[in-house]
């Protein structure tokens, strides 16, 4: 029996909604079959007055010189337009996700599929459930389940935020698939990350009466479905040519095109999965770092700028506390073009700020994979004893986890069979992969039950 491919799933407000997943067999085949519309208002006083209507099938049409060509015939466009157009929050969206799945789809290999799926923000857990869950789990066309998801949305501590993020992962949960979404700046009470860069002390920031909701909701088992991103990269830089030079101020951050951290995650998971065949190698030098970004000047200092592709820079020392408090944090290296995921976790913490091995997003895919490909296997159990029933399972499981069975295999799975007086037959596993994790060895423990031998 062969286990399933990895399958990686976009949920991205991109104008439209979409009823189920569509594939992305290429970087822009999904705007054709999705047909983003966009509405743009012009800016006050500006000479053109009807509203800009966009219907872009791939990233050419995103760019300044088509808006020109394709606008002309109906006014004058000018730089105050064109800065209007690019800077409106859905064309940014739009064109984020464009530029964030064709970073993906540069990993990916014929093991790793992307899908998308679009849905406004507002009732966002209800659209989920309806386009992604129940797809997933009802319709007999959906195919093998998804090893994650990214959520292209920013999420808060706030109670109404709160819930939709517990609400979707609660359904992830029972899919087995981690998702990655976006923590904004407001988790910290504050509208841009600047300032949560020059924080003293993050923790006490998160650990006060109004984050009690997220202190809760980091002990549960949903939690250890969820990661989030915080702090963001440059998709591209402003514009520059010789009819157009776009307007950007860095007291102005959303004037600047942001990718949330998720679309690096999926490319780090995709990349990993490519070269060694898991979702282990995801982080730190090893597997989170993604050089060549584009890059925009940053101060720092009164009459000093230097390079920098993230939104802001980070202190080690924040880095560290951003990752303990269950964040994923965006790095950027000053003077370079360079950024990383120095730590890959979920926000599960059983206490506030304690990190453990089963808090790592490495450590919930693993288990993510071995979970699905466990239930896929109680629907092939071969006839057979409860002794050749074991062995069918521990040879599959094996087979999954590949060269991380390590040069002795046959250790690597061991099932044990308990039968008690009455009762159905059940496999106790336990999975050695021969590999450390932040330092520490990857065990897994669980039962199976053996039902009809």
């Amino acid at each position: 029996m062969k286990c399933q491919a990895w399958r990686i799933l976009i949920v991205a407000d991109l104008g439209v909604a979409s009823s189920k997943p569509i594939v992305c067999d290429t970087a822009y085949d999904w705007m054709k079959a999705l047909r983003p519309e966009i509405e743009i208002k012009p800016p006050k006083g500006n000479p053109r007055t009807e509203p800009v209507r966009l219907n872009p099938t791939d990233l050419e049409m995103l760019k300044p010189d088509n808006f020109i060509k394709n606008l002309e015939p109906a006014g004058p466009v000018d730089a105050a337009l064109l800065d209007a157009i690019l800077h409106d929050p859905a064309f940014q969206r739009l064109e984020s996700a464009v530029c964030g799945i064709s970073t993906l789809k540069t990993y990916c290999e014929a093991s790793c599929s992307v899908e998308i799926v679009s849905t406004p923000r507002k009732d966002l857990a209800e659209n989920f459930r309806s386009a992604v869950f129940d797809y997933m789990m009802q319709d007999a066309s959906a195919g093998d389940p998804y090893s994650l998801i990214l959520l292209d949305f920013d999420f808060t501590h706030q109670a109404a935020s709160l819930a939709a993020l517990r609400d979707i992962a609660r359904m992830a949960k029972v899919m087995q698939a981690p998702i990655v979404a976006s923590a904004s700046p407001g988790f910290f009470d504050f509208r841009y990350m600047a300032h949560v860069s020059k924080l003293g002390d993050l923790t006490s920031r998160l650990v006060d009466s109004s984050h009690l909701g997220w202190i809760q909701f980091q002990a549960t088992d949903e939690a250890r479905w969820t990661a989030l991103t915080i702090n963001r990269y440059l998709q591209r830089a402003p514009y520059q040519t010789e009819n157009y030079t776009e307007t950007v101020k860095e007291a102005e951050p959303e004037s600047f095109l942001w990718g949330r951290g998720i679309y690096l995650v999926g490319s780090a998971v995709a990349r990993s999965v490519k070269e060694y065949g898991h979702a282990l190698a995801i982080s730190g030098g090893q597997g989170g770092m993604f050089a060549g970004l584009p890059v925009r000047p940053y101060p720092v200092a009164a009459n000093e700028s230097v390079p920098l592709a993230a939104e802001t820079a980070l202190e080690e020392m924040k880095v560290l506390e951003l990752y303990r408090a269950g964040f994923i944090p965006v790095w950027g290296k000053l003077r370079s073009d360079t950024v990383a995921l120095p730590m890959m976790v979920t926000t599960f913490r059983m206490r506030p700020g304690t990190l453990t091995l089963e808090g790592t997003l490495p450590y919930q895919l693993t288990a993510a994979r071995l979970a699905q490909c466990c239930i896929l296997l109680l629907d092939h159990l071969p006839a057979g004893g409860p002794e050749e029933t074991a062995e069918f399972i521990r040879l599959e499981l094996t087979t999954l986890l590949g060269e991380l069975a390590g040069e002795q295999p046959d250790k690597a799975v061991q099932i044990e069979v308990l039968q008690e007086e009455g009762q159905s037959p059940a496999a106790h596993v336990m999975i050695h992969p021969k590999v450390t994790l932040e330092g520490k060895p990857l065990e897994f423990e669980f039962m199976l039950p053996l039902r009809g031998c």
